[in-house]
């Protein structure tokens, strides 16, 4: 940002330039009480203790987690408001806008306490800028915009509010703000409790005075609340809200259409671009082979990484070190798990490969092999469920990414032999774990 309005002043552009800045929703509230130190854990039986945090805590904040603070740093964060992210109470929803053009706006414009919503800003921008709203494009129709220009507060901080009514609806929170008033409901979502939405308890707060919602005006003004619940019902059915669905899976993890058939076989290529784990082979809970196509010349021992997926925070890895095929399984950065050969492989062609057996829901028997000869053996109690890594980190041929999957080698660690490619075989349907899914997604937002 800074050197964007550097460059906007040499050019003499800064203050005929308008610059809109919109925080993001509120303070998230995944990491629970005591917080997280990697999301992949949201699903794993141990959660993050105090005492992992404390003993970890020259981590959090660096590559080596990805963290999620605990409930008072999103009370804090979210004061003065209640609640939090996902949910439509004003720590979900209100959020800090600024408006800068010195030329339109003057340089102390002050504050506006108008109600706006985002769906408001292109309306006025195209105002500002004196474009009218197209009705096609290219030919194509194109549905009006539900947002109305606020362009009049802005220039005068007497006027009216443009917008008088808004509807909410997260996962099944629902709220309606209605001329400085406010019903609200918290429904519960992805937990073990099912609850009709005809159970929801509704509050009622005039936020044009009591902008943090402490003051529960139901019982005073049950005419008020029932007119605005009415309305919400007006505009759910308006803007297309219902029929309502409070299931996050079906929003994070419906199988889409995929024009790539499904496959038993891939082949990944030394040197290539990270592939995103949604789109790489799925091994989850399926018995697999890794074969790469090797030719080993010396001098000194082979060593460098075949193929990986994931890092530090959860993954695996197969890899030759000190001229030993080894491979590494890495649970959430919880559990570290190797399969180690004892015996060098010799210079020359050969298939190094790893081969999973699954003996069970989520574990198995990892086994080595050169040449389909079996080098060594050790059990994997318990594989990756759900997703190695929730950062993004992908699978990379003949090299590890910057954070790799085990401590024992840092990356890239390219192999130094000549890695032709690297075959994946996979046995039985993929396995997708709709509900961790949709819980790691939430807790990645």
């Amino acid at each position: 940002m800074g050197r964007l309005c550097r460059f906007l002043a040499d050019i003499g552009q800064f203050d005929n330039t308008l610059m809109i800045v919109l925080s993001d929703n509120g303070a998230s509230s995944e990491g629970g009480q005591t917080g997280m130190l990697n999301l992949t854990w949201s699903r794993h039986p141990r959660r993050t203790t105090l005492e992992d945090a404390l003993a970890r805590i020259d981590d959090i904040g660096g590559p080596r987690c990805h963290t999620n603070y605990p409930w008072g740093w999103t009370m804090a964060g979210n004061t003065p408001f209640q609640r939090w992210k996902r949910e439509v109470h004003e720590g979900g929803i209100a959020d800090p806008l600024i408006m800068h053009w010195p030329d339109r706006f003057g340089r102390s414009p002050g504050l506006r306490r108008q109600y706006v919503h985002a769906i408001d800003i292109l309306p006025t921008v195209l105002e500002f800028v004196g474009v009218k709203e197209p009705s096609e494009i290219n030919g194509v129709s194109q549905s009006p915009l539900e947002g109305v220009s606020f362009a009049g507060v802005c220039a005068d901080p007497g006027a009216a509010a443009t917008r008088t009514t808004q509807y909410y609806e997260m996962f099944g929170n629902r709220a309606l703000y209605h001329e400085g008033w406010k019903a609200v409901t918290q429904h519960p979502y992805m937990s073990e409790e099912v609850k009709s939405f005809d159970d929801d308890t509704w509050e009622l707060y005039h936020v044009a005075e009591d902008v943090s919602e402490c003051v529960d005006l139901a019982d005073e003004h049950p005419e008020k609340l029932r007119e605005l619940v009415a309305r919400w019902w007006v505009e759910a059915g308006k803007y297309q809200v219902l029929p309502l669905d409070d299931r996050p899976i079906s929003d994070f993890v419906t199988e889409r259409p995929n024009s790539v058939a499904p496959r038993s076989t891939y082949v990944y290529l030394p040197d290539a671009a990270p592939v995103p784990e949604g789109v790489a082979v799925n091994l989850k809970n399926r018995s697999h082979q890794v074969v790469a196509d090797v030719d080993i010349a010396g001098p000194g021992p082979a060593c460098g990484v075949l193929l990986s997926q994931g890092s530090f925070l959860g993954g695996w890895c197969l890899y030759v070190d000190a001229g030993c095929l080894t491979y590494a399984h890495n649970l959430g950065s919880k559990e570290l798990t190797y399969v180690r050969a004892t015996e060098p492989v010799t210079n020359g062609v050969h298939l190094l490969s790893f081969r999973f057996t699954r003996t069970g829901e989520d574990q198995g028997l990892g086994a080595l092999l050169i040449d389909e000869r079996v080098v060594a053996e050790g059990v994997i109690a318990r594989f990756t469920p759900i997703r190695f890594s929730a950062t993004g980190a992908g699978l990379t041929c003949g090299y590890s990414n910057g954070l790799p999957v085990t401590d024992e080698f840092d990356g890239p660690f390219r192999f130094n032999g000549l890695l032709r490619k690297v075959t994946v075989s996979v046995e039985g349907e993929p396995r997708i774990d709709a509900e961790g899914e949709a819980r790691l997604a939430i807790a990645s937002q």
